[in-house]
């Protein structure tokens, strides 16, 4: 893989990481006052929305290093696809941790 091509793949998925990591800050700043809306503003999941953040950045700095180790061009597109996947997957199972955390605390202010 030439130098163009490697810097061309890299700056596709950092893109993509970046979408990732944009959606995870606008649930980090957009959520606790949506949370206050509702009268639940005590039940924000910070958790959630801190490793929402720090997913789409561990998961780049890693699949980097690994692209180091590995010339390959298969070997390092695949790198750069699995970590995506992961990234993916994983803001997927943190929205729907935080929608059921978010409909344990109004079930609790409701009842």
């Amino acid at each position: 893989m030439t130098k163009v091509q490697s810097g061309l793949v890299i700056t596709v998925f950092v893109a993509l990481f970046g979408w990732d990591l944009w959606e995870a800050l606008g649930n980090l700043v957009g959520l606790q006052p949506f949370y206050e809306a509702m009268g639940i503003g005590a039940s924000v999941p910070w958790v959630l929305l801190w490793l929402g953040v720090l997913l789409p950045v561990t998961a780049v700095v890693l699949s980097l290093i690994l692209w180091r180790r590995w010339t390959g061009a298969a070997e390092r597109l695949a790198i750069m696809v699995v970590a995506w996947a992961v990234v993916a997957g994983m803001s997927l199972s943190l929205a729907a941790i935080e929608q059921a955390w978010r409909a344990a605390a109004l079930q609790a202010v409701a009842g």
